[in-house]
């Protein structure tokens, strides 16, 4: 309402570098405190500031893949034989954080999520991958297509997942499951969490 085109969400020192995803309803971006304290001092020096925010890609080494803010350094209390941590990876921000919510916290059975992704092939052309799903507790998934036809090395093709909470249960509980594209000896899984 007052005609901001975007948001920069900066830290502050005592929470660092620390970086959360989280939903945003204008363009906006998170930056740690060392980021936040060059763009205050930008912002007091400069008589009319200006930023833009610019996806850049995807971006492998320093800093990414960095540690997801909801793991842990472990080892886990419930498990101490556990490696840690359980999640280190970019890109946790792209999922549509509203549904995604409703979704693990159980507070709406049926609601639906759709997760969009692509898969590259890098191994044979001409490869046929098909899907196997493994559904964690309490959420119903369905991926779309089931089966990718690849006809070269390097060649991209999407898919839609979509997640449904199921009824919601009387205690908080999280369960795992997976999601994988196999062809032969070939298979790339992701793992899933969820959470109700």
């Amino acid at each position: 309402m007052a005609g901001g085109a975007g948001m920069l969400l900066v830290n502050t020192d005592n929470i660092g570098e620390e970086l959360l995803a989280d939903p945003h309803i204008l363009p906006a971006t998170s930056l740690g405190a060392r980021a936040a304290g060059a763009i205050k001092k930008y912002a007091s020096a400069v008589k009319t500031p200006t930023a833009s925010i610019t996806f850049g890609g995807t971006v492998y080494g320093n800093p990414a893949p960095v540690m997801a803010s909801f793991s842990s350094r472990g080892p886990g209390s419930v498990g101490p034989d556990v490696i840690k941590p359980d999640v280190t990876a970019p890109g946790l921000g792209d999922l549509n954080y509203p549904s995604f919510a409703v979704l693990l916290n159980g507070t709406a059975p049926d609601a639906a999520l759709t997760y969009k992704r692509t898969v590259k092939n890098v191994g044979t052309p001409r490869s046929t991958y098909v899907v196997q799903v493994m559904e964690p507790k309490g959420v119903a998934m369905t991926v779309e297509p089931r089966v990718l036809d690849f006809q070269k090395v390097g060649e991209t093709l999407p898919y839609k997942v979509k997640f449904v909470a199921l009824a919601k249960t009387s205690s908080a509980t999280s369960s795992f499951g997976s999601l994988a594209w196999v062809s032969g000896k070939f298979s790339v899984r992701s793992p899933i969490a969820g959470f109700s």
